[in-house]
């Protein structure tokens, strides 16, 4: 039997989001745990994902950088473009010469 020593993801989503508030604020990693009552080295592996967060933790985390609990679960969204067809490189890469080489057509834009 192995044993999977990553952590979940969405635990280092949720760690990456405390860290991400954190920073935005300034705040050290000291200064989040003395107001938690843990050790700064406990708040690094939340921030990693390596130590899970429990639902009264994130409250906790959540009041003190004052951001809703809903915050540490939003994901970013990622749009996948189709693949550019040869045409429309070519294409764009001619317009790009004609703008370049032609001044009245620079001078318009």
């Amino acid at each position: 039997m192995t044993v999977n020593k990553r952590p979940n993801p969405i635990d280092s989503h949720v760690g990456n989001r405390v860290r991400m508030q954190r920073i935005l604020l300034k705040m050290s990693q000291e200064k989040l745990g003395e107001a938690l009552g843990i050790t700064f080295q406990q708040v690094q592996k939340y921030e990693k994902g390596v130590n899970r967060i429990s639902a009264s933790r994130l409250q906790q985390i959540a009041q003190f950088l004052n951001v809703p609990p809903s915050f540490f679960f939003r994901m970013r969204r990622t749009v996948r473009l189709p693949p550019r067809l040869p045409e429309v490189s070519r294409i764009s890469r001619l317009l790009n010469m004609l703008w370049i080489f032609s001044p009245p057509l620079r001078a318009c834009s």
